[in-house]
């Protein structure tokens, strides 16, 4: 299978996958990206809820997925998936000591997955890793999707909330500072900016070197 084709398994299954507990250290992940920049803006006495912390995010998101693509091409791309599992993994376990509060559940997810990955590199299947691999990649994608387009969208009605269970486990509506701007509403600005945030990515995916 093509790396281009094998992306977009990927990035088609987190779609489907993402409002589950299947998929939560790529919520953990992700969240953490944002929570960073949160962080950051609180120290530069920014407001974390205001349109220019909310573009920071999508502009580390994009970045940051562009920067693992590319990454992906080099011999360093098998380690992907566990450089990132195990550091968001020791920062869960941080945070969690610091709130005084951890999921059982989570942390049973994360062991499963570490196992997994693990025996992955012990029976030194490259593939798999690069589909590992993939999985964090394509969550920046799916994360920008999620919480700029879909979380506003389900916020329309009951019904479509309940379709977009994809938004089960979202992490902010990024797209609310934007609501009324130009009399627009915040689903169709969000809608707007994850589709031309997820641009790059796909071109690098399409251009990237057969892996």
């Amino acid at each position: 299978m093509r790396s281009d084709e094998r992306s977009g398994a990927v990035f088609v299954a987190l779609l489907f996958l993402w409002g589950t507990l299947l998929v939560e250290p790529l919520h953990i992940y992700t969240h953490y990206i944002r929570k960073v920049i949160d962080m950051a803006a609180v120290f530069l006495n920014i407001d974390t809820n205001g349109i220019t912390v909310v573009l920071a995010v999508c502009l580390v998101m994009t970045a940051g997925g562009c920067l693992l693509i590319k990454l992906s091409e080099t011999s360093w791309g098998h380690y992907i998936p566990t450089v990132i599992l195990i550091l968001t993994g020791i920062g869960y376990v941080i945070n969690s000591f610091e709130d005084h509060d951890m999921s059982l559940t989570t942390m049973i997810v994360f062991a499963i997955t570490l196992v997994l990955v693990a025996l992955i590199h012990i029976t030194r299947n490259d593939e798999y890793l690069l589909w590992a691999g993939d999985a964090f990649i394509c969550s920046h994608a799916v994360y920008l999707l999620t919480n700029f387009m879909f979380v506003p969208l389900a916020g329309l009605g009951n019904v479509i909330g309940k379709i977009l269970y994809i938004t089960n486990y979202k992490d902010k509506n990024l797209a609310a500072p934007f609501d009324g701007l130009f009399g627009v509403p915040a689903a169709v600005w969000g809608s707007f900016i994850a589709i031309i945030a997820i641009l790059p990515m796909i071109y690098l995916t399409f251009t990237r070197r057969k892996s």
